[in-house]
């Protein structure tokens, strides 16, 4: 093992004051500590003075820690190929010993530096580390074990075909590795668990199609999961299964069918958002018509129902209003947006785990060398860092071509992904649907909410 301590205690001290200062709210300020530290990326140390915050300084406030690491995968992502071979085996060797600290948040940027070093590199150029998290999974350290599996999914999210294609072959003791963790005590846990076998759906990897019903006997169970994350991923996986392995779902799709009526009424949305996927991935299977036909009075109401505009659609909407009422409609902002590109869902959350680590870094140079990062100095910075694999879509494109930020009104969310399932489902049910369908529009037209009648 690699010892090393600081060489210079004040060197130490002055990078901390740096990053304690980043923080800082004035611009200005910020501007100075980044020249500050991008000049001390000449010295080959700093990565190791980096990392020895991340992991060593559990006293240090976690803000501080976690932004020493932030700038350390920007250093990794920019250039690690450049770093000492003495750096790199530093870094790596204290990634794995911090796994299983105390703090969440440090949990998940030691995950975050892990799949950065591994995309960057290979999973051959460390050897050990599957072994290694392998045997922390099975660890009564509560910590190290939700440490070990974050830093797992985040490898499955970035580097699934490193994995699938490795001469090894790791998914053939990670995939049934994971399944035997679906029904773990710790919530957490279970939720890592399911999203780690979910990103070799769609590739329809071997090791998981080899136990494709030890797969599903385990997803079953967790259908009334307590917990919402779990629910959400065990709705997104019935939905990938549903496009690559439906035969598998036919024997229980009465099930699956009644199960995603109650889940796309989920008190989390982000819950019955991944439900409303499933009327949608249905709409395009040949067995739709047969499947649904029986359940369109109970199906086309709960659409109808999450048509309604949120809270914070109101705000949203309010806020357009006030900002360019005054200001002509063009062609892009009056047609309509129900549909988002469908993408495989497999892209999609590794475009999403992608876009919430670029957006916990600050943004870099034209030469892409920066070093600093931006501090999850509040509570929702530290949310997107603890999820985030979870909590940033990537854009949703409207085919126009424009390239532009798509703000809070055009994100696809619950009441779009109704809408556009309603709109499917009409085109392959068409006037089947009128008797059910018109009654409901009827009550809905003439509501005395308005944001019903609106919706």
């Amino acid at each position: 093992m690699m010892s090393w301590q600081p060489v210079q205690a004040d060197g130490l001290e002055q990078i901390l004051t740096l990053l304690r200062q980043s923080q800082s709210p004035d611009t200005q300020i910020q501007r100075q500590v980044q020249a500050r530290l991008e000049s001390l990326n000449q010295y080959p140390d700093f990565n190791k003075y980096l990392v020895y915050i991340l992991t060593k300084l559990t006293d240090e406030q976690e803000a501080t820690r976690s932004l020493a690491g932030l700038i350390l995968k920007n250093n990794a992502k920019s250039h690690y190929e450049k770093f000492p071979d003495d750096v790199r085996l530093y870094i790596k060797q204290e990634c794995l010993l911090a796994l299983g600290d105390r703090s969440p948040l440090i949990r998940a940027t030691v995950g975050i530096l892990i799949t950065t070093i591994i995309t960057k590199g290979s999973l051959e150029q460390w050897p050990s580390l599957l072994e290694h998290l392998y045997s922390c999974l099975d660890s009564p350290d509560i910590n190290l074990c939700e440490g070990a599996f974050g830093a797992l999914q985040k490898i499955c999210e970035d580097s699934a075909d490193q994995l699938e294609n490795a001469p090894s072959q790791p998914l053939n003791v990670l995939i049934p590795k994971f399944i035997q963790f679906f029904l773990h005590s710790h919530p957490k846990i279970r939720s890592h668990a399911i999203a780690c076998v979910n990103e070799f759906i769609t590739p329809r990897a071997t090791a998981l199609m080899s136990n494709i019903d030890l797969f599903l006997e385990n997803l079953f169970q967790l259908a009334n999961d307590t917990d919402s994350d779990v629910r959400k991923h065990v709705c997104r996986a019935l939905v990938m299964l549903v496009e690559v392995r439906i035969e598998r779902l036919i024997p229980h799709m009465q099930q699956i069918i009644e199960y995603m009526l109650l889940t796309s009424q989920d008190s989390d949305d982000a819950v019955a958002l991944e439900a409303c996927e499933f009327w949608l991935m249905i709409a395009d299977q040949p067995i739709c018509r047969d499947v649904l036909q029986p359940y369109l009075d109970k199906l086309l109401p709960i659409l109808c129902k999450n048509m309604k505009y949120s809270e914070i659609d109101i705000i949203i909407l309010q806020g357009d209003i006030d900002e360019d009422e005054h200001i002509p409609d063009r062609i892009e902002d009056i047609r309509p947006r129900f549909h988002r590109p469908r993408t495989r869902q497999h892209t999609q959350n590794l475009l999403d785990h992608n876009s919430s680590n670029d957006q916990l870094s600050n943004t870099t140079d034209t030469n892409n060398n920066s070093t600093t990062a931006t501090p999850p100095n509040s509570q929702s910075d530290q949310h997107l860092l603890l999820d985030d694999d979870e909590d940033i879509d990537d854009d949703d494109d409207d085919d126009d071509g424009s390239g532009g930020n798509v703000d809070q009104a055009t994100e696809w969310n619950l009441r779009k992904c109704s809408a556009a399932a309603l709109d499917v489902l009409s085109n392959v049910f068409r006037e089947n649907i009128l008797p059910i369908l018109l009654p409901i529009l009827r009550e809905m037209l003439f509501h005395t909410n308005w944001q019903i009648k609106e919706s």
